[in-house]
């Protein structure tokens, strides 16, 4: 059986690629996936096309992007990194309602971050210090 990874040859009893070590069947069982999440976005597409469009405060929200909104919901991030902001959400007003982070919590939190470097850096220095009697004590 050649696998569906590598392209390697390899025996077909032991249920993954010698090689590689890529279980056989993944790649149906993806495409299956694949599948039934884009089943479940055109079910939910649906379901919001029969809704009234609805509005919080001042942002009117189109059953396109309340479509897309619900099937993202199932889906697991594909790439690492910065993800990208689709358009039609850029500029959406929060209607006030995601309350700020105080100003009080952002400073302790500052200066919790600059105790705990500060400790870190200390931790540091005294194990070089004295890295002749670490070393004594591990060797006992």
């Amino acid at each position: 059986m050649k696998c569906p990874e590598c392209s390697c040859d390899t025996g077909e009893d032991n249920g993954y690629c010698d090689m590689c070590g890529a279980p056989f069947g993944k790649k149906q069982q993806a495409e299956a996936q694949a599948a039934e999440e884009i089943r479940q976005a055109k079910k939910a597409a649906e379901r919001v096309e029969k809704r009234p469009v609805k509005t919080e405060g001042k942002v009117p929200i189109s059953p396109e992007v309340m479509a897309k909104v619900l099937a993202a919901g199932g889906k697991k991030a594909e790439k690492k990194g910065p993800v990208e902001i689709p358009p039609e959400f850029i500029g959406l007003d929060t209607g006030g309602k995601v309350n700020p982070f105080p100003e009080t919590g952002r400073k302790l939190a500052w200066a919790l971050l600059a105790i705990v470097m500060i400790w870190i850096f200390v931790a540091i220095v005294w194990m070089f210090a004295n890295q002749d009697k670490i070393a004594a004590g591990l060797n006992k």
